[in-house]
C-alpha cells in the first residue's frame, strides 16, 4: 500500500465490515468484483495478474496474495458471477450496477480521507517553523501521514526494511501527526471518526492479507501462545501507560477467548536480568544509563523495592494465568537423544540466526538468541509441520517485534495459506478483536491512540543525545552530580516538556540552556508535591472519614448495649418494688373472713401509703440506673475511640 488509494480502500473495508460482519473474504470479494467489472466485459477472460494490479493501484492492497483471489474467483463462480472453462475464469453477468455502487462509495470514502489530509496539512502547516521552516505541500502531508501509521505496523510490507527507514524528520514529523490525532480524539471530531475508520480498515487488511481462512465463529483448539519479553513487561504495568493498556487489553482478549497463554523458561529469565539491570543502575545512579522501566521510575524505586518486586514475579506470573515452561526437546522421546530422523524438525538455529543477525539490528546478542530459541521451539511442537488455520497450529510466538515476524516468514519460506509461527501482537489483538467483535469493538480507536501517544515519546536517538548534554553540562562544571541525576531523569518523567523543548528534534538538545532543565525540574518536584501533598489530603480525608465511620458504629453498638443493660435493671427494679408491696400486702389484708367496710378502707389507704412511700425512691432508682448507663456508654466509648485512634 504506497500511495494514497490505500487511505481510501481501507475506510471502506472498514465500511462493509461495519454492515456485513462477514468473513475476511466476503469483505474483498466487492473490491474484486469491482476491479473485473472495470477491467473486462461479459465473456471475456478475467485474468489474475491484471486483477492484482488494479487492486494495487486503485485501492492501495499492495501485492495482494493469490490464495486470497483464487478463493474469491471460486465463490465468485459458485454466486455465478464467474464461470470457469479449461482452468481459466470468465466473466459471466454484466457488473456495471454493482460498479456504480462502487463508485458511490469510494466517492464518498475520498471525500473523508480527503478532509482528513486537508485538516493535517493545515495543522502541520501552523508548525512549519518547528519541522521543515517553510509551508508543505498537500502530497507530502499525505505521504508522511502514509509513513506514519506504515511506522505503526497498519501496513502490509512488501520490503521488512521499510520497518526501520524512520528518519529523525519523519520522527518529528510522527510527532506533531500524533499530537493531531490526540487533539482530533480529545475534541471528538468527525475528522477521528474518518481516521478511526481508515485504521480499522488497515487491521482487517492484515487479516485478509495473512489469515485469509479464518471463521470469526471457530474456537482455538488446544493452542498455546507464547509471550515475548516485551509483551509480557506491558501486561505487568511495567512499560509506558500507552503500551502497558494494549498488552492488557490483549491478555483479556486471550482470557475470554479461552486461550492458553506461556512463556519459555529464557524469556522468564531475560525478564529477570532486565530487572536486575534497573537495580545494578540505581546502584550507580540514574545518570548512568538511558534505559528505564517506567512503572519503577513512576513510584521512585529503591534497590530494595525492586528486589521485592524479584521475589514476587513469578506469583505475578501465576496471578496472571501464564505459565512458564521450558523448550521441548528435540527428540521424539524426550529422552534427550536426538536421531536423525528427529533433525527432520529442526528449523536450522544456525542458519536462522545467522538470518536474522543480517536482517535487523540486535543490540544484544542474548535477544537475538533468545528469539531463536523461540522460533526453534514453536516449529519443534508443530513437528515442522504447516498448519493452514491458525485455530489449529498448536503452538505460536507473540512477539512486539513485527520486522521479526516478516524476517522469520520470509526465512521459512512459508505462503499466505500456512499459519506462521510467529504473529504480531496487533495482528493477534486484531484477530481476536474481530472473533469478540460485540465485547471488543471500541479496539481500532485504541490501538490508534495508543500508537499516537507513543509517537509522541523521546526516541533512543533523543535519549541518547540527551544523556550526552547532560554529561557536557555537568563536564563544564554548569552543573554538579546531583542535579545531573535530576535532569537525567527528565527525559522519562517529563518527556513531554523535553519534546516541546527541542520541537521534537535532536538536533535542537545542543541549544538546551541549564535554565530551561532548573525550570523543568523544579515545574515536576512542584507538581509531585502538590500531588503529594493533595493525595495526603484525600488520605487524610478518607482515613477521618472512615474514623468517623468505625465511632459512628461504635457508638450504635454501645448505645445498643446501654438500652440492654438499661432495660435489664429496669425490669430488677420492678421486681423488687412489686416484692414490697406484695408483702406488705399480704399483711393489710383484713385476717377475718368477715370484713367490713372499714377493713377495705384500711386497706386501700395502706396501700395508697405504701405506693406513695415508694414512688418517690422508684424515680431516684430509675435515675440512678439512667446515670450508670450513661457512665457506661461514655467509658466504652472513651475506651473503643482510643483504640480506633491508635489502630
Amino acid at each position: 500500500m504506497e500511495n494514497q488509494n490505500s487511505l481510501i480502500g481501507t475506510a471502506m473495508l472498514s465500511t462493509i465490515w461495519e454492515k456485513e460482519k462477514k468473513d475476511t473474504l466476503e469483505l474483498v470479494i466487492p473490491f474484486i468484483k469491482y476491479s473485473i467489472g472495470q477491467l473486462i466485459s461479459i465473456d471475456e477472460r478475467v485474468e489474475l495478474g491484471s486483477v492484482v494490479d488494479y487492486l494495487s493501484t486503485n485501492f492501495g492492497f499492495y501485492d495482494m496474495p493469490y490464495s486470497v483471489l483464487q478463493k474469491a474467483f471460486k465463490r465468485l463462480t459458485k454466486k455465478k458471477v464467474l464461470k470457469k472453462e479449461n482452468g481459466q475464469y470468465y466473466l459471466r453477468i454484466d457488473l456495471s450496477k454493482e460498479c456504480r455502487n462502487v463508485s458511490a462509495q469510494l466517492n464518498n470514502m475520498r471525500k473523508n480521507s480527503a478532509d482528513v489530509i486537508d485538516n493535517l496539512n493545515v495543522y502541520l502547516n501552523k508548525k512549519h517553523d518547528s519541522i521543515f521552516k517553510k509551508q508543505i505541500s498537500k502530497e507530502e502531508v499525505s505521504a508522511y501521514f502514509v509513513k506514519f501509521l506504515e511506522s505503526n505496523g497498519y501496513f502490509i510490507y512488501s520490503k521488512i526494511e521499510k520497518l526501520q527507514e524512520v528518519s529523525p524528520v519523519d520522527n518529528k514529523v510522527f510527532y506533531y501527526i500524533a499530537q493531531f490525532i490526540l487533539e482530533e480524539y480529545e475534541g471528538k471530531t468527525l475528522i477521528f471518526s474518518y481516521i478511526e475508520n481508515i485504521v480499522k480498515g488497515f487491521l482487517l487488511s492484515h487479516i485478509i492479507y495473512g489469515y485469509v481462512d479464518t471463521d470469526y465463529n471457530e474456537k482455538f483448539k488446544d493452542v498455546y501462545f507464547y509471550l515475548d519479553t516485551t509483551l509480557l513487561l506491558c501486561i505487568f504495568g511495567l512499560k509506558s501507560d500507552e503500551q502497558n493498556k494494549g498488552a492488557t487489553q490483549l491478555l483479556d482478549l486471550i482470557r475470554k477467548s479461552n486461550i492458553r497463554a506461556r512463556c519459555f523458561e529464557h524469556t522468564y529469565a531475560e525478564i529477570i536480568s532486565i530487572i536486575e539491570a534497573y537495580k545494578h543502575n540505581i546502584s550507580r545512579g540514574a545518570s548512568k544509563s538511558i534505559h528505564t522501566i517506567e512503572f519503577f521510575d513512576n513510584l521512585q524505586y529503591s534497590r530494595s523495592d525492586v528486589e521485592r518486586y524479584l521475589l514476587k514475579l513469578e506469583d505475578i506470573f501465576k496471578k496472571n494465568n501464564i505459565e512458564i515452561t521450558q523448550v521441548p526437546y528435540l527428540s521424539s522421546d524426550d529422552s534427550c537423544i536426538v536421531r536423525t530422523e528427529d533433525y527432520s524438525k529442526s528449523i536450522g538455529e544456525k542458519e536462522l540466526k545467522k538470518f536474522l543477525s543480517i536482517k535487523l539490528n540486535y543490540k544484544k546478542d542474548e535477544a537475538l538468541d533468545n528469539d531463536v530459541k523461540s522460533i526453534s521451539a514453536i516449529s519443534t511442537m508443530r513437528n515442522s509441520k504447516s498448519f493452514t488455520k491458525i485455530e489449529e497450529c498448536k503452538a505460536i510466538f507473540v512477539t512486539t517485534n513485527t520486522p521479526l515476524v516478516y524476517c522469520v516468514k520470509e526465512y521459512t519460506g512459508d505462503n499466505d495459506n500456512c499459519a506462521p509461527l510467529l504473529i504480531s501482537d496487533m495482528d493477534l489483538t486484531t484477530l481476536l478483536w474481530l472473533k469478540n467483535y460485540k465485547r471488543f469493538s471500541d479496539y481500532p480507536k485504541l490501538k490508534l491512540i495508543e500508537n499516537a501517544r507513543i509517537s509522541m515519546e523521546p526516541t533512543e536517538n533523543i535519549k541518547n543525545e540527551f544523556k550526552k548534554k547532560i554529561e557536557q553540562l555537568q563536564a563544564e562544571g554548569v552543573v554538579n552530580e546531583e542535579q545531573a541525576v535530576a535532569y537525567n531523569q527528565l527525559i522519562f518523567r517529563k518527556k513531554e516538556k523535553i519534546m516541546e523543548l527541542i520541537n521534537a528534534d535532536p538536533d535542537n538538545i545542543s541549544n538546551i540552556d541549564e535554565c530551561d532543565l532548573e525550570k523543568i525540574t523544579r515545574d515536576y518536584y512542584n507538581t509531585a508535591l502538590n500531588a503529594e501533598n493533595t493525595e495526603l489530603k484525600k488520605q487524610s480525608k478518607q482515613d477521618n472519614e472512615l474514623i468517623n465511620s468505625m465511632r459512628r458504629a461504635t457508638n450504635e453498638r454501645i448505645e445498643q448495649n446501654g438500652k440492654i443493660i438499661y432495660i435489664v435493671l429496669h425490669v430488677i427494679l420492678i421486681i423488687l418494688i412489686s416484692l414490697m408491696l406484695v408483702i406488705p400486702m399480704y399483711r393489710l389484708k383484713p385476717q377475718s373472713d368477715r370484713c367490713g367496710f372499714g377493713d377495705i378502707i384500711s386497706f386501700v389507704l395502706g396501700i395508697l401509703g405504701l405506693l406513695d412511700l415508694i414512688a418517690p425512691r422508684f424515680r431516684k432508682c430509675n435515675c440512678l440506673i439512667r446515670k450508670i448507663v450513661n457512665k457506661y456508654e461514655m467509658h466504652a466509648k472513651k475506651q473503643e475511640h482510643m483504640r480506633i485512634n491508635k489502630n
